[in-house]
């Protein structure tokens, strides 16, 4: 079922039916949950009978003329006998129907209506009723909550004439099934028991307790084709057949799945004749409709967004899988300025676009794993989950106060929108729902003290970093342009102490805060997309040096530089950096490339740009080696020179076994895939003995040296 929520009306639409009240939803619900049947089962001389109905209509004709809606052939019958009539209850909106003798015109029939054998002219049905007309017709009238699967079911039944002539002969499949019956009651009760179901439009299946199927009605048949082939390990026999001694009752019901249906199943133990009788009915049209009702609930007719009630249900489930996983999530409140939008006579209309087009440009601001939700009044609510930082946060909510900023334009009048946001961040602020959004609130509170288009953390501390954090990326965006980057020179010894490589590691000569590390500005420089800018200029200023100092050790050394991942998505940088070292191959033919993530082997364009390094004689290292666990699966992708073990396993390789146990065998892996082992973190001899011996190649770390500015290295190297 498709639904969706028409904006201009703000109505509810369910397969083409407008529903503008709540009072118009019960009604369809009421009316769309239940079908109404008449089961037919005439023997005359002419034809034997059973056939089913599904009313539809709000008047249906019975007689023997062929202007009847349901023509019967009995010659006790008059030719315009019996009419039903479709009636609505005024107040709770019950669909009904009554059956009134004789013509619509109101002309009375020859022999009457007998219901459940009492002689009637006008009565209202319900659910069980038999209705005879004359001897030879008997009608049967069901109330069904099954949905309208059952008029496709008739019509299955009306086109393979499954349900003609229901008298069975001596060679038929019933018969056979009965004739090999072990039922102890005997063939004529299994008869009589047979005539009877067949005229139900359900499921009806009958088993003895070893399995093997006794009966199964017409509708069975249909619904489970496979039922005789399959036997008992058909999935309506799951779990039924083991009958427990100290079963309380010899009936229940379930709910079962078969393929994409779903069936409620009444299950029939009769313990005295070792049998188990079942019966189905098809719920899957009352279970989307449930759905539907539930997503009606759940969601926004406004903004078509979800609302208070399903931001709450995600957030409570979404604690305790971050609490696992060890992350922080954050709850934002945002709110528009309602007192700026009064300001305007806002139509209703209107207000409706505000809230759309806020919406249109949250939900292409977050991600996918986010819940934007619609809150109350000019508010949202976000749910921003796998924080790995909280200063994430602050350059998200940034992104939010700058895109909804911009003016709503509708008929070339001009809105402004003023944007404050509070935030809260677990497990800093609190450890479960309510909480989280009563500081949220607060926080918002806070926020609207420092004017519009702000935002605050419900934690003093939170928002303190953040201020130091912003200052510090306001800055760095011209970081390049003053020429503030530098680059620090790591040695790499061989068993012997050798300097066998430098690592390049970049450092920012920040003009108060004085020489930063990667750790205190590469994340920023990620998030502001200038990380590229600054891998180009390194690998420029690396060949530079090179050329300046051509007579010189650093000319031939061979340099690692680490790349980011951030390289793989932006072609026109990727394309730069490449072209940089094709027209200076002569100083960057020993360049050695080093690589973290796993993304660079799983993204095409990553492995391309590798391959075309490699293609170039550069080569390339796999950099904190087993710091993530999905590392260990990409050098079976890719023909790497070195691996770099993270200096995690190095801090405590004296005391942790364990640590030594993954050392020892990275390198012995390492060496069966031809691939050398660089060792970081080395800070003592001690560790360095260890390493020796666990056989790996090379080392670098603060017992050699630590990383030093160019000139330092350079008097190292010419030393």
């Amino acid at each position: 079922m498709n639904d969706n929520v028409d904006n201009n009306e703000n109505k509810i639409v369910i397969s083409e039916i407008e529903l503008e009240t709540l009072e118009d939803l019960n009604k369809y619900i009421s009316e769309s949950l239940i079908n109404h049947y008449l089961i037919l089962e005439e023997s005359t001389s002419i034809q034997k009978l059973i056939k089913t109905f599904l009313l539809e209509e709000n008047i249906l004709t019975i007689g023997r003329s062929d202007k009847n809606n349901i023509q019967l052939s009995s010659l006790e019958v008059s030719r315009f006998h019996a009419h039903l009539k479709k009636f609505s209850h005024p107040e709770t909106h019950e669909i009904y129907y009554e059956v009134i003798d004789g013509s619509v015109e109101g002309k009375k029939s020859n022999n009457g209506l007998n219901i459940n054998g009492k002689k009637v002219s006008r009565a209202k049905l319900k659910h069980g009723d038999i209705i005879n007309i004359g001897s030879e017709v008997i009608f049967n009238y069901f109330i069904d909550h099954e949905g309208k699967f059952e008029k496709q079911k008739t019509t299955i039944l009306e086109q393979k004439n499954l349900v003609i002539d229901t008298v069975a002969n001596d060679e038929d499949e019933k018969t056979k099934i009965i004739k090999n019956s072990t039922i102890s009651s005997g063939i004529d009760q299994l008869l009589k028991f047979a005539s009877i179901v067949n005229l139900s439009p359900y499921p009806i299946i009958e088993i003895d307790t070893t399995g093997k199927i006794n009966f199964l009605n017409n509708s069975a048949k249909i619904n489970f084709p496979t039922l005789l082939t399959e036997n008992k390990n058909h999935l309506i026999f799951k779990d039924i057949l083991a009958i427990p001694e100290n079963l309380e009752t010899d009936l229940f019901k379930r709910e079962i799945k078969i393929d994409t249906t779903y069936f409620e199943q009444y299950v029939h133990y009769i313990k005295d004749q070792k049998i188990i009788r079942t019966y189905l009915l098809n719920i899957t049209s009352r279970k989307k409709q449930q759905d539907s009702i539930k997503k009606l609930l759940d969601y926004d007719l406004k903004t078509k967004l979800p609302n208070y009630r399903f931001f709450i249900k995600t957030l409570q489930t979404s604690i305790p899988r971050h609490q696992r996983i060890q992350q922080n999530l954050a709850v934002m409140l945002i709110e528009l300025d309602q007192i700026d939008l009064g300001k305007e006579t806002l139509t209703p209309q209107k207000e409706q676009n505000i809230y759309i087009y806020c919406a249109d440009k949250l939900s292409k601001l977050f991600r996918v794993g986010d819940t934007i939700a619609y809150w109350k009044n000019y508010q949202f609510i976000i749910l921003l989950s796998n924080i790995q930082e909280n200063n994430q946060i602050g350059l998200i909510s940034q992104r939010v106060i700058d895109s909804l900023k911009t003016p709503f334009e509708n008929q070339n009048i001009k809105t402004e929108l003023k944007i404050n946001i509070g935030i809260s961040v677990y497990p800093y602020d609190a450890d479960n729902s309510s909480d989280l959004i009563r500081k949220a609130d607060q926080a918002l509170s806070n926020s609207k003290k420092l004017g519009s288009n702000t935002y605050a953390f419900f934690s003093a501390k939170i928002n303190f970093d953040n201020q130091v954090f912003s200052l510090l990326s306001n800055h760095l965006n011209k970081a390049l342009q003053n020429q503030e980057f530098i680059i620090y020179y790591q040695p790499i010894v061989n068993r012997e102490h050798q300097i066998i490589a430098l690592e390049s590691l970049l450092r920012w000569q920040h003009p108060t805060k004085g020489i930063l590390s990667p750790d205190e500005f590469l994340s920023i420089a990620e998030n502001q997309k200038i990380i590229n800018d600054i891998t180009i200029w390194m690998i420029e200023d690396i060949i530079a040096k090179k050329r300046s100092y051509s007579e010189s050790v650093f000319r031939d050394i061979p340099i690692a530089m680490n790349i980011s991942r951030k390289l793989i998505e932006d072609q026109k940088h990727s394309q730069r950096f490449i072209k940089i070292i094709e027209d200076n191959i002569a100083y960057t033919h020993n360049l050695i490339i080093e690589i973290r993530d796993n993304i660079w082997l799983e993204n095409p364009e990553g492995k391309a740009i590798l391959k075309k390094l490699l293609s170039l004689g550069l080569k390339i290292a796999l950099d904190d080696f087993g710091h993530q666990d999905t590392l260990f699966t990409s050098i079976k992708k890719f023909p790497f020179h070195y691996l770099k073990i993270s200096q995690d396993f190095v801090k405590n390789i004296k005391d942790n076994y364990q640590d030594k146990a993954i050392v020892s065998a990275i390198s012995t892996m390492a060496k069966g895939l031809n691939m050398e082992v660089i060792v970081e973190g080395i800070e003592n001899e001690i560790q360095w003995i260890i390493v020796l011996e666990l056989d790996c190649q090379y080392a670098q770390g603060y017992l050699f040296t630590k990383a030093l500015p160019f000139e330092e290295i350079m008097a190292i190297l010419e030393y």
